[in-house]
């Protein structure tokens, strides 16, 4: 009897083809349509009904989708890249917001000042290094965030008795969605913005457009 696969480890038998250059082309476009498929299908249903695919990891079905740290890296590489090519803080506030633009404005006024004066600065030395350093910790917090998010879950879902990788699971997923969203909104206002500035060269700029 002659089995397509290893009845041991359940690999499929080599055959004379797979050593062909075709052969080698077959499997590589293989491997990746299969991984395109399963990333845009994971996406889409993050987006659109963001519960489902926790769900599915959670009872199954688990192979339509990518595994949640799979997601969890690619999702943040894209939304890092997003966000540097937009130029637009997704999860962080200039100093000049901190003082001006929020609830806490008079308290982040009286630290600033202080800080200020501790180091002889001006605002116009200090809010610069400010905000690079505020962009930096913003995106490392993005990823920080998924363990308190989690130990968070348990005790507000401790009579459900679910162990720990569901919530785990649940927390990475919400990272995902959070990320997706204002990453999209981040590129479509970056590209409104660049339609409309006469001086901006990115792709779908006016001035771009008129250069071509």
């Amino acid at each position: 009897m002659n089995a397509q696969h290893c009845p041991d480890c359940g690999e499929r038998v080599l055959q004379a083809k797979d050593l062909t250059f075709m052969g080698l082309m077959g499997q590589v476009l293989q491997t990746v349509t299969s991984v395109d498929s399963r990333l845009l299908r994971s996406l889409r249903v993050l987006i659109t009904r963001p519960g489902i695919i926790t769900c599915a990891y959670v009872t199954g079905p688990r192979r339509p989708y990518i595994g949640p740290f799979q997601l969890f890296l690619i999702v943040n590489v894209v939304f890092f890249a997003v966000q540097s090519f937009s130029g637009s803080p997704v999860f962080s506030n200039s100093l000049h917001s901190h003082m001006y633009d929020q609830d806490w404005s008079e308290f982040a006024r009286t630290l600033v000042a202080h800080k200020l004066q501790a180091e002889h600065a001006t605002l116009a030395t200090y809010a610069p290094v400010f905000d690079h350093a505020v962009d930096v910790n913003a995106k490392s917090l993005v990823i920080l965030l998924v363990l308190p998010f989690t130990l968070l879950l348990i005790p507000l879902f401790a009579g459900s008795h679910r162990p720990f990788v569901t919530h785990l699971v649940f927390a990475l997923h919400c990272s995902h969605f959070c990320s997706c969203v204002p990453a999209s909104c981040c590129c479509s206002r970056s590209c409104r913005q660049c339609s409309a500035d006469p001086v901006c060269v990115h792709p779908g700029s006016t001035r771009a457009r008129s250069s071509r």
